[in-house]
């Protein structure tokens, strides 16, 4: 008598033997999972598994031809799963809706449309919303067949961390992988076959490179990382995982391949010590080459290496520019990726470039932020996430002995983003930044923030980070040229409006905010003219730059008597200091961080700043150059927003403006019929 899991002789009746598989181990390796799954579909999900009849039990067996069909009817029974485990979803208004599809008509569809290459009579191009949950969704990564999405949710509530989720593209609700409320997941990645997913999870233990079958089942650890890992994809071969590591501490990452058969990991590429390291990798769809970003202090590169090894090449160099994400198209010629739609702009715009070389064809509205694009090996579907973000200028009261006198107040408001204000000198009126009406202008409003008037018309062109003259009658402020090199500019114009005037700074960036000397002979501002961002100023008249930093300078203030140059840097956090009549710098505070380079401001008696190391949102904190003291003032009830970022102090010193991000939105956009 055979014992369970033993192989009869040949095979069941009318099966070669080659067909069959005897065991639950070989069941549960042929569908690469657990034994213990595989008994659970047997007893849920129906498996096709079959038993020989003992008088004691009963061995079993399966046919691979089964298993296969049973496996390619897995969206239906995703579909059941998903009834099983029915999430209520929080409905959206009707009007978010509509401007959503405003937003995509007017933006993605027109941009794409208007390159006639990439439409079909047969199947036009289609854009529409693929996920709406509350919370945020983000992170897709679509299915070889493009029939399924993998995500990052935070839930209903916005309040767990990002767990996995898969959904059927025309399914309303998805279904749970993961579910580690300590832990962060992020990078899902499919395998070749559709049966797997892979992330990364990031807790308490460290980072580590997991696997988990796409309808849910036992989690497999595959490798430990020694960083949160920006970036994963498995190779359409099925051979590999890429994924940035670093093997020596203080090392830049570099691309690493992990075999899936023997789960040996080896450095693909070198990245050099001045950079900050090469993140995202994105295999071609014949698996033998590897795109992925080399992240500099101000360049980022998106380069290609074949997956063999050798000397990696520059396909896209972007100055300032973080890329998002990196997706190939299905028949291997092109690839899209992420990146801000003009230099310095907060949204990022998904791109596309020949991969052999070109110029990159922007795909969405710049008025759109579109990030991390995934491609199903099918081609015909693209996916990428959209934020959305609404950034206002709030106001808080200081009483005479520097306390807060209130609550912060909503003082400038609308549906898009508000930032940078600036006070006049005489405290009647306030400069701020505002794309309100589509573009980012410069606009005046009174001191109580009534009577908005848009200032600057900038016919495309990206104006921001105000400041008045000394006299009330100019405002200085920085410009992005619509498209062209990518260049900032900084400009003046009459504070009752007109043409504005050029601070002549030529093919250079100037990537600091513009601010006036107190006396109004000069407008300092940040520039990377001698290769690294450093502080120079300008008559203001016009004339020829001089510059007056030599280790890194972003953002300066004159102090209130004129002695000193307040000033940070671009690559380090903290404020500096030196004597304007020449002199060594001094750091007088190691804070704020250098992403939020415009959030502080010089008051009568100190400077006023936001510390974004206090959790979780940061705090507003007053430094007194008399005492040397920090005092704190508040702590933020919402993340300050570091893009439209500055703090203003009325010239009274009773008034203290600062923007924060007060709502953002995290939704997947489906394009289908994608070329």
């Amino acid at each position: 008598m055979e014992e369970k899991g033993s192989r009869p002789s040949g095979g069941p009746p009318g099966k070669p033997a080659g067909e069959c598989l005897y065991s639950w181990k070989e069941i549960a390796a042929y569908l690469k999972c657990s034994e213990r799954t595989v008994r659970r579909w047997e007893q849920t999900e129906r498996l096709p598994v079959h038993r020989h009849p003992h008088k004691k039990k009963a061995s079993i067996y399966a046919y691979r031809a089964e298993l296969d069909a049973w496996w390619n009817d897995g969206r239906a029974r995703l579909e059941q799963q998903q009834q099983a485990k029915t999430l209520v979803r929080r409905p959206r208004l009707l009007w978010l809706g509509l401007t959503a599809t405003a937003v995509i008509a007017g933006g993605a569809i027109w941009l794409w449309l208007s390159n006639s290459s990439h439409q079909s009579a047969s199947a036009p191009l289609k854009v529409i919303p693929l996920t709406s949950y509350a919370g945020k969704e983000h992170g897709p990564a679509l299915s070889p067949d493009g029939t399924q999405v993998a995500f990052l949710w935070t839930g209903e509530t916005d309040s767990q961390m990002p767990d996995v989720y898969v959904k059927a593209i025309d399914a309303p609700q998805p279904l749970r992988l993961t579910d580690t409320p300590e832990g962060y997941e992020s990078r899902p990645t499919w395998s070749p076959d559709g049966r797997h997913i892979a992330f990364v999870r990031t807790d308490q233990s460290g980072d580590a490179i997991y696997t988990i079958p796409s309808l849910g089942g036992m989690e497999r650890q595959l490798v430990r990382l020694s960083l949160g890992s920006p970036g994963l994809d498995w190779s359409p071969d099925g051979k590999y995982l890429a994924f940035p590591d670093r093997d020596v501490p203080g090392r830049p990452a570099s691309i690493h391949l992990l075999s899936l058969d023997t789960l040996e990991k080896r450095e693909l590429t070198s990245a050099p010590a001045d950079s900050r390291g090469d993140l995202r990798p994105a295999f071609s769809p014949d698996s033998s080459r590897l795109a992925f970003v080399r992240t500099g202090s101000q360049i980022n590169s998106i380069m290609l290496m074949p997956v063999t090894g050798g000397r990696p090449e520059i396909l896209v160099s972007l100055k300032d520019g973080p890329v998002t994400g990196v997706a190939w198209s299905a028949d291997g010629r092109d690839l899209i990726y992420s990146a801000p739609a003009l230099e310095g702009a907060a949204n990022c715009s998904l791109w596309r470039v020949p991969s052999g070389g070109g110029t990159p064809m922007r795909l969405t509205s710049d008025l759109e932020n579109a990030y991390t694009p995934t491609i199903s090996r099918a081609g015909n579907r693209l996916a990428y996430a959209r934020a959305s973000v609404d950034v206002n200028i709030w106001r808080l009261e200081i009483t005479g002995s520097g306390k807060p006198a209130s609550s912060p107040a909503l003082f400038i408001s609308s549906t898009r983003q508000d930032g940078a204000p600036q006070y006049s000198p005489d405290g009647r009126k306030i400069a701020f930044q505002s794309d309100r009406l589509g573009s980012r202008e410069i606009w005046i409003c009174d001191s109580d923030g009534s009577d908005p008037m848009q200032l600057t018309f900038s016919n495309g062109a990206r104006a921001g980070s105000p400041h008045w003259s000394p006299d009330g009658r100019q405002v200085a402020y920085n410009i992005v040229a619509a498209g062209t090199n990518r260049r900032t500019g900084v400009y003046v114009i009459s504070a009752e409006g007109g043409a504005p005037r050029e601070l002549a700074l030529g093919p250079y960036e100037a990537a600091g905010p513009p601010r006036w000397s107190r006396d109004g002979k000069w407008v300092y501002f940040g520039s990377d003219r001698t290769g690294r961002i450093e502080i120079w100023k300008v008559p203001s008249p016009g004339g020829q730059p001089v510059q007056v930093t030599h280790n890194g300078g972003a953002a300066a203030f004159e102090s209130p008597d004129g002695r000193y140059l307040y000033y940070n840097k671009p690559d380090s956090a903290g404020l500096w200091k030196r004597p304007l009549e020449g002199g060594d710098e001094i750091l007088i505070l190691d804070s704020p961080d250098p992403a939020y380079w415009g959030s502080w401001a010089i008051g009568i008696e100190g400077i006023y700043y936001v510390d974004v190391r206090v959790r979780p949102y940061g705090a507003i904190d007053f430094y007194s150059i008399a005492t040397r003291q920090v005092k704190r003032l508040m702590l933020l009830g919402k993340e300050p927003d570091s893009w439209n970022g500055a703090l203003a102090v009325s010239p009274d010193g009773h008034w203290i403006l600062f923007p924060q991000i007060d709502s953002q939105t995290h939704d997947l956009i489906l394009m289908e019929n994608f070329r």
